[in-house]
């Protein structure tokens, strides 16, 4: 029984790692594709432009900003986001479900959360 608890905990510590990294894919992303109006910045070409100023009351300055020649295909940026989306889902659920069959304690019935793991004790035993 010890064994099925620390692959349960195992197992929700996995899904929530996939929900954190899913996080650190997705945000960037979002933030990327409201920051360029919808566009694409994965696989755009560009540059940096640096300009000097002068203003109205005589002093000088520099403004760098970026140049985009071309901007990347949208599939660079809808793909990833997709899967990022999918993968915090996804493991926000399958961790909430290992959390509840940990702190559940379900026999190894029917109920059993993965029957992989059952045959696995089983075996050992």
């Amino acid at each position: 029984m010890e064994l099925d608890r620390r692959l349960l905990l195992a197992h929700c510590a996995a899904h929530a790692l996939s929900v954190i990294f899913g996080l650190l894919a997705v945000i960037p992303l979002a933030l990327n594709g409201s920051a360029f109006k919808g566009r694409c910045a994965l696989f755009s070409q560009g540059f940096w432009r640096t300009e000097n100023l002068t203003f109205s009351g005589g002093g000088t300055g520099e403004v760098s900003h970026l140049v985009v020649r071309q901007w990347g295909p949208p599939a660079a940026c809808q793909f990833p986001t997709f899967v990022g989306v999918f993968t915090v889902l996804y493991g926000a659920v399958q961790g909430w479900r290992s959390l509840f069959y940990l702190h559940r304690r379900h026999d190894e019935g029917e109920c059993d959360p993965q029957p992989g793991t059952a045959l696995l004790v089983q075996h050992h035993h």
